[in-house]
């Protein structure tokens, strides 16, 4: 009897184990296929938060691994096609004459940052384009944007007219088209062959976002910066899904899959572009960009890239140097517990945050009528206008409509309002 127990015991641990083993064995790995470095945001912060969402949809039955450099970036539609990756992202205006709609979301000037850029095209992909099928064979789980086109060059222009006959790399798309109107002479290669292309001379310059200046060392190459309000093109960006893979799934985690797409993660990834836009003046000097270049930037006040003043730069910097992390729900709480009048550029002064954060948290409390927008000051006009912002009382005020303008109100100079009351 004693030995029949034992033999029981030890086939139900050993069952147990199994069944284990099985479970484990059963977790879905998505392969996600990139093409930047590891440190760029698609890679940093997308995909992982991407993945994070995925797990948590799914109870941890799906997961994901990013895998890099499965193919260049024009083909990294064909490895979803092909079954080699399950994800991927891509420029759309690496596959020209297949994306004409995407071109919408890239003209010249236009306002708000990359957040707000990668929102509008994702609402104007579903209300209007899909129908058109520019996507077919891959499933599009969401658009992002990077930040304005800037232009980056070997030697310094002044003027739209110094373009004629300049050797710009471009990435195709919108690039494509106002490098042709400026009489530029295009060079269409990847990304990632740019700092090459330059280093060799093949170009004379390069238009791309300045998060580039920092992920892919164009300063090194390419010095000279300037900077055109709205930028002379935004670049749009499909994340695609393998839709063999998807039938793939059961129906429940095909839906829960499906769930951490379309506008959340346009908003999050366009988000993470804009992070990445704000590069510090001490960022430029630890990469050895020289206190001349720095100052004909315009960073001999102090300013970042994206408009911050020295010190709310170094309030938002931590002692390892990396800029501190404040969240939406902080910005909130600091908001809902400010009395009186405020502007935007207070929010950043008093607790920190990225321009797209502050922005979302600020809309997310309008929409809520907890916070409503008194516009511009009437004393301060010009393109240093900040919106004023007040917290709403509570006997109550009608919210309005929020609009921060023609440009993001933290980028947009050091004019302030006038608080009241």
């Amino acid at each position: 009897m004693r030995i029949n127990k034992l033999f029981i015991g030890v086939a139900t641990v050993a069952t147990g184990l199994a069944l284990g083993s099985l479970q484990a064995s059963a977790q879905t790995v998505m392969k996600f296929s990139s093409w930047l470095s590891p440190k760029h945001a698609v890679n940093a912060v997308v995909y992982p938060t991407w993945i994070a969402a995925i797990e948590k949809a799914t109870n941890g039955r799906v997961t994901g691994k990013i895998e890099y450099n499965l193919a260049p970036p024009p083909g990294q539609i064909d490895l979803i096609q092909d079954g080699t990756a399950d994800v991927a992202w891509s420029f759309h205006g690496y596959n020209p004459g297949r994306f004409i709609t995407t071109k919408l979301i890239e003209v010249p000037g236009l306002p708000g940052d990359a957040e707000a850029a990668s929102v509008a095209a994702w609402r104007a992909y579903e209300k209007f384009f899909a129908k058109n099928g520019e996507h077919k064979g891959v499933y599009l789980a969401g658009i992002m944007t990077h930040g304005p086109g800037q232009t980056h060059m070997r030697e310094p222009i002044s003027k739209l007219e110094d373009f004629k006959g300049k050797k710009i790399r471009i990435g195709g798309g919108m690039s494509a088209d106002v490098a042709e109107a400026l009489g530029v002479v295009g060079v269409q290669v990847p990304a990632p062959k740019v700092y090459e292309t330059l280093s060799q001379g093949v170009a004379d310059g390069v238009w791309m976002p300045m998060e580039t200046n920092q992920s892919l060392r164009l300063f090194e190459v390419a010095p000279y910066t300037t900077l055109m309000p709205g930028g002379l093109y935004r670049g749009s960006f499909g994340l695609f899904m393998s839709e063999s893979f998807l039938n793939k799934l059961s129906e429940e985690d095909r839906k829960a899959v499906l769930s951490t797409t379309g506008e959340e993660l346009s908003r999050m990834a366009g988000r993470a572009w804009a992070d990445a836009e704000g590069i510090p003046l001490a960022a430029f000097k630890t990469m050895g960009v020289p206190d001349a270049v720095l100052a004909r930037a315009g960073f001999d006040d102090g300013r970042r890239r994206g408009g911050r003043s020295r010190s709310a730069a170094k309030r938002a910097t931590t002692r390892s140097g990396r800029a501190k992390s404040t969240s939406a729900d902080a910005i909130r709480e600091w908001v809902l517990a400010t009395a009186g009048t405020f502007t935007l550029a207070d929010v950043q002064k008093g607790i920190g945050g990225s321009p797209a954060t502050i922005k979302k948290a600020i809309d997310e409390l309008i929409e809520a009528d907890k916070v409503e927008n008194l516009g511009a000051a009437a004393e301060h006009h010009g393109r240093g206008c900040l919106r004023s912002l007040r917290r709403r009382r509570r006997h109550g005020a009608a919210a309005v409509a929020h609009r921060l303008g023609r440009r993001s109100a933290l980028t947009r100079g050091s004019g302030r309002c006038i608080c009241r009351r």
